[in-house]
């Protein structure tokens, strides 16, 4: 028994399929990986340098300082899954030194503070008793070693997060120096299978998807266009058929949106 699908029909069934492998691609890759929402707040805290009729100096603990800027970082599980024990490895741009630093866990207004994972504090104590010996001679070697290790704890932080539930979040909280204008700061979960994703301010990024989503549907939809147009038997069968293929293209578009998302941030971002 042969069956014809009549030619109208070829693209709006392409379409819906190809949403229904695209929706199953992003419900495995979605359950795959957990995103954290970032949020990363800068402020301008002090601004040495040459201004008119003089010099103004930044001083901290005694120590002249470039520009102070006040760094608030705050990472959400929006997931429906608790997470269990993993670190998070902040790093600052080169330029930027870490004064002082708080971070916490707050889950049921309840505040619960972080602690150094235990081979970075090792590695900051280690480094901080070395740097403290005033009276130690050391030879070009090992100055560079400490050089070294003093870059690494004055732009890096790990911390130990015991657990993270849905709906909680950890906030993070920074003094840092900048000789290179406002810093920036990489997020980095060591755990398999977590992410995050930065967010922007809500209305922003509401509107943003509404015009991507727009666009991406309206070009599918221009490309199933064609083959309904000219292959239609009747005026009423391309109305129908349109508008089916309308829906079924903006269905399709929401994927393909997340998709995007995940490989600008995974392969342009990281380039």
């Amino acid at each position: 028994m042969n069956i014809n699908i009549p030619i109208p029909l070829i693209a709006p069934i392409l379409t819906f399929f190809l949403g229904i492998i695209s929706g199953l691609f992003f419900e495995r890759y979605k359950n795959r990986l957990i995103f954290l929402r970032e949020k990363l707040i800068v402020r301008h805290v002090a601004l040495g340098g040459q201004v008119p009729g003089g010099n103004i100096q930044i001083l901290y603990n005694g120590q002249v300082s470039n520009n102070l800027y006040s760094v608030y970082l705050e990472l959400k599980n929006d997931n429906n899954v608790d997470l269990d024990a993993f670190s998070i490895h902040l790093t600052v741009n080169e330029g930027a030194t870490i004064f002082e630093n708080s971070a916490q866990l707050l889950q049921n207004n309840t505040y619960r503070a972080l602690k150094f994972e235990k081979e970075f504090n090792n590695t900051f104590n280690a480094v901080f008793t070395d740097f403290s010996d005033v009276t130690r001679e050391r030879s070009p070697a090992e100055q560079r070693a400490l050089q070294n290790g003093i870059d690494y704890i004055t732009r890096n932080r790990i911390y130990e997060v015991p657990y993270l539930n849905r709906k909680a979040k950890l906030e993070f909280s920074f003094l840092i120096d900048s000789r290179n204008g406002e810093p920036s700061m990489v997020v980095t979960p060591q755990k398999k299978g977590i992410e995050t994703i930065y967010e922007q301010a809500d209305e922003q990024r509401i509107q943003l998807r509404k015009l991507w989503i727009g666009i991406i549907s309206c070009t599918i939809f221009m490309i199933s266009l064609y083959p309904i147009i000219i292959y239609s038997p009747s005026v009423s069968w391309a109305v129908w058929v349109t508008t089916v293929s309308s829906i079924i293209c903006y269905l399709v578009a929401w994927p393909i949106f997340y998709f995007c998302l995940w490989v600008k941030k995974n392969v342009f971002l990281r380039g």
